[in-house]
């Protein structure tokens, strides 16, 4: 039987460094960014929706559940009715032109609510939609 306690065992080698974020080129960042910002408001834009209009349909307009829970299907609705469109539109145009088209697009509903939302709100269901 041989004496393996007296024998040194190989030592590894030395397994790179990780580099630092300073050593990072700043091409990284500046690429990594604008896909996390992107992703960041689809989620934001996905989620508050969820979140807040089925509570603001049955507590603050009086609506029953099932009108609740319609009007959380619109989005729904209009996802699966506008993939294939937005797809080939991509396919065509590239995605970095279809992504400023629809930021921009976006930012432009999104500053038509801006002065409704400071008035008293309707009780009318079709408010839901045009508000």
């Amino acid at each position: 039987m041989p004496d393996t306690s007296s024998s040194a065992a190989p030592s590894l080698p030395d397994a790179p460094a990780l580099p630092r974020s300073s050593q990072l080129p700043g091409g990284v960042i500046a690429r990594i960014l604008p896909t996390v910002s992107f992703t960041f408001v689809c989620y934001l834009t996905i989620g508050i929706p969820l979140a807040i209009l089925p509570m603001h349909v049955y507590l603050q307009l009086g609506y029953g559940t099932v009108l609740a829970g319609l009007v959380i299907s619109t989005q729904y609705v209009a996802t699966v009715l506008s993939r294939p469109r937005v797809g080939r539109m991509v396919d065509v145009l590239g995605p970095k032109r279809i992504v400023v088209l629809g930021l921009s697009r976006a930012l432009q509903v999104a500053s038509s609510h801006l002065p409704p939302l400071s008035s008293t709100p309707s009780r009318s269901p079709a408010s839901l939609f045009f508000y």
